[in-house]
């Protein structure tokens, strides 16, 4: 299956569309954009947009940053602060969330937090961003053990 994918923010919304690396559809997607920006007054800035090949020639990427004037980014990518990518990912990349869960956890208010505050605390910020992670891809089971007991050390303290 060839394709891209390209990227646009708009102002403060992200838009992600998937399409075949040809120049049709890039001429197709550089006509709904300008559609958007005539319909409601928003302007999509394409030098914050990007163009990532997922599966496709090069040379037909090319042809495609032609018509819509953005940069090319190379594949896997984050996306909405999530790593996507069509194989397995690397450990490192995984490693960014399960440190992400521990930077969230308000060190200097743990003594002042009653236990019902800390699993308060568990339950509705640090269990989310595990969950959040999992929806686009499942977190291995030594990353979800190392998130458990960074809450359960919290939890506990």
């Amino acid at each position: 299956m060839d394709g891209i994918k390209f990227q646009c923010s708009i102002y403060a919304n992200d838009v992600i569309l998937f399409a075949h690396p040809d120049a049709n559809e890039a001429l197709a997607i550089k006509g709904i954009l300008q559609i958007f920006a005539d319909t409601l007054g928003l302007k999509t800035n394409m030098a914050k947009c990007s163009i990532t090949n997922i599966h496709g020639a090069e040379d037909a990427i090319k042809h495609v940053r032609q018509v819509l004037g953005c940069q090319v980014t190379p594949f896997p990518i984050r996306y909405l602060g999530l790593p996507l990518s069509t194989t397995k990912l690397p450990k490192e990349h995984v490693r960014k969330t399960v440190d992400v869960v521990a930077w969230r956890l308000p060190a200097c208010h743990v003594p002042l937090m009653a236990r019902s505050g800390r699993l308060i605390w568990v339950k509705s910020v640090l269990t989310a961003i595990p969950v959040y992670c999992m929806i686009a891809d499942g977190l291995p089971p030594w990353a979800r053990a190392e998130i458990d007991s960074i809450c359960r050390r919290f939890l506990w303290t």
